[in-house]
């Protein structure tokens, strides 16, 4: 990817979503006209190039850069992802993060504020190995989220909610007016 110069912007944060039917969503919704936003997409784990782009694209605007993904133990390595970068392709590091990213949600906390169905799948082993990573010793809030969601049997997929909803009380919680 070569670089780009960004000449004019006016959002007020860029929202970088885990999943292109949340997207698709917000996209259909006119998110990004509702609330001046920049909305990207992650595909899942997100690929060098959208890691590069974002890195770059923050610098230049320098605006806040918020996360909004599925409340499974996934989101961790998500996030951590863009924040820390690959544990697999650590030699591109420093073009490849942007260590200030938030995360919006959904968190394990915010679940009881939902309708969610029970979720037998057992996730007590990937969440154990997560709360183990080093990447996480910085990350206190992103920790107890994650003992949270040891104790819920419950999982909340962004496409089965609301997204202009969902994403509006994220929004507020964080003190950003819709």
């Amino acid at each position: 990817m070569s670089d780009f110069e960004v000449v004019a912007c006016r959002a007020k944060f860029i929202l970088v979503v885990e999943k292109e039917a949340y997207y698709s969503s917000l996209v259909e919704d006119e998110i990004n006209k509702k609330v001046d936003c920049i909305l990207i997409i992650g595909h899942g784990m997100p690929d060098m190039a959208t890691r590069y782009f974002l890195q770059h694209l923050t610098k230049q605007v320098n605006i806040p850069v918020f996360g909004l993904v599925d409340c499974d133990p996934f989101w961790v390595s998500i996030l951590c992802t863009y924040t820390c970068g690959s544990e697999n392709s650590v030699f591109d590091c420093d073009n490849l993060v942007t260590p200030g990213i938030k995360w919006l949600g959904v968190r394990p906390s915010d679940l009881d504020k939902y309708v969610l169905m029970s979720d037998p799948f057992d996730e007590s082993k990937i969440l154990e190995r997560l709360m183990k990573k080093d990447f996480l010793n910085d990350k206190a809030s992103w920790m107890e989220e994650l003992e949270k969601k040891s104790k819920e049997m419950r999982r909340c997929d962004l496409v089965l909610l609301n997204c202009e909803t969902v994403l509006q009380k994220v929004l507020r919680r964080i003190g950003w007016v819709w």
